[in-house]
């Protein structure tokens, strides 16, 4: 492998994992190689490889249920999960990247990358996408995870993206193999259920200038966090009296997630 030169990604519905060919992470390419993958004629390396396998996997965080019907709920977090498998590799290097299903607007919000050491999340033109900081080391294969807050209810399609480049440490190009994979994740449908766990929950003013308030049952035994729309999480605490104050968040759009044990509701607001 050619130091300093590594791509990987990978495109799920609104979300995709792109690989660079640049040993600190694919985006300094740019976040179209989460689509195209060595295709894109940027600094890649290697070749196209069916020896290379990728593939993505979309946990429920609450219950952490997978998703097998390729549905996910509006508004809610979840665990991203990619894969790169390939039996002479050395080492990985990967990109993901979240849009809706013209490929032209983030989907949801990333956070939380794992591992903390090799991975991290990077703002590339107007996304954020989910990308190796380092080699990833594994023989054979290789797991990395991020969480992921699902767009609000309307936003559709999402398509994830992904291109992994499975590598053998010997300092060139050669024997490098890369491969891509993407996944469409429909949007679900509001139930019954879904809208009685969200009725529970009344946040208001939306937008907020100072103060955010929450009304719910029993709203003190429930922990707070506020996400920018990179993924990191700008605020969080206790809910306590239920009355949050934002007036130092940057004017904006956040998602929150509010938990209790196995009882977690997110939804979005606009700080003004």
């Amino acid at each position: 492998m050619k130091k300093n030169f590594l791509l990987f990604s990978i495109t799920l519905g609104f979300l995709y994992l792109s690989l660079s060919s640049n040993i600190g992470g694919a985006s300094v390419n740019g976040h179209a190689t989460a689509v195209l993958g060595c295709d894109n004629g940027i600094g890649c390396h290697g070749t196209a490889s069916t020896a290379t396998m990728a593939s993505i996997r979309l946990i429920e965080k609450a219950t952490s249920t997978p998703v097998t019907d390729g549905k996910y709920k509006p508004a809610t977090l979840y665990t991203v999960e990619v894969m790169g498998t390939n039996a002479a590799a050395k080492g990985w290097g990967f990109m993901l990247r979240s849009s809706s299903s013209a490929g032209t607007v983030q989907a949801g919000t990333f956070s939380t990358p794992m591992p903390s050491a090799t991975t991290k999340l990077q703002a590339v033109s107007s996304f954020t996408v989910f990308e190796h900081m380092s080699v990833m080391p594994g023989a054979s294969s290789f797991t990395a995870t991020t969480d992921w807050m699902s767009p609000a209810a309307g936003a559709g399609d999402v398509v994830m993206d992904l291109s992994v480049n499975a590598v053998d440490s010997n300092g060139n190009a050669t024997n490098d193999a890369w491969a891509k994979t993407s996944s469409t994740f429909t949007e679900a449908g509001v139930s019954v259920e879904n809208v009685a766990s969200q009725a529970k929950v009344k946040l208001y003013p939306n937008p907020a200038a100072s103060t955010l308030n929450i009304e719910m049952p029993n709203a003190k035994d429930y922990n707070y966090a506020i996400y920018g729309m990179n993924g990191n999480i700008v605020l969080s605490g206790n809910l306590n009296t239920g009355n949050i104050n934002v007036a130092n968040l940057a004017s904006g759009n956040y998602f929150i997630k509010l938990n209790s044990g196995n009882d977690v509701h997110a939804t979005a607001f606009t700080k003004r």
